[in-house]
């Protein structure tokens, strides 16, 4: 019998219980994990909550401080950003936003004007992209997702 396998047959799994889902949860496109996580609060609200708090998505950008968020933008791609802030929601908009000088913020608000409308699929994308590359400067410990709920905004600890 491998490692990897219980005796009952079932393949043991790096990460189990809540963390196991939130990793999971973490790759799937967001329209297909907002209806998984309905689905899970659903029949089980505790089990949801605790599976949320653990997981890391593009809007728990707000959640970084506004230096680390100068830091991001200046990694990713204008033209990915620009699409990316296209659909973030207005708390996302404005941590990214404070974290830069006035004039840059007034660049980017006026390239997301110009842009004009985009396929979500574009915009989805771009997201993605840029909360990866948010995740390997967290790797790098340049970066911090402040996660739970006393951070459901921009406090500062």
């Amino acid at each position: 019998m491998s490692d990897s396998k219980k005796p009952d047959g079932s393949i043991k799994a790096p990460h189990g219980g809540v963390q196991g889902v939130s990793d999971m949860m973490n790759h799937l496109d967001p329209e297909h994990r907002a209806r998984l996580m309905k689905n899970i609060a659903e029949r089980d609200p505790s089990l949801a909550e605790k599976i949320e708090s653990q997981m890391c998505t593009y809007e728990h950008l707000a959640t970084v401080d506004s230096k680390q968020l100068a830091l991001l933008v200046r990694e990713v791609s204008r033209t990915k950003l620009v699409a990316a802030l296209r659909g973030s929601s207005e708390d996302v908009k404005s941590a990214i936003f404070g974290g830069l000088s006035k004039r840059h913020a007034e660049e980017l608000q006026q390239e997301m004007k110009d842009l004009g409308p985009q396929m979500k699929r574009n915009v989805e994308e771009a997201k993605a992209e840029i909360l990866e590359k948010a995740k390997e400067l967290e790797a790098a410990g340049k970066l911090s997702f402040r996660m739970g709920p006393q951070f459901s905004g921009n406090e500062t600890v």
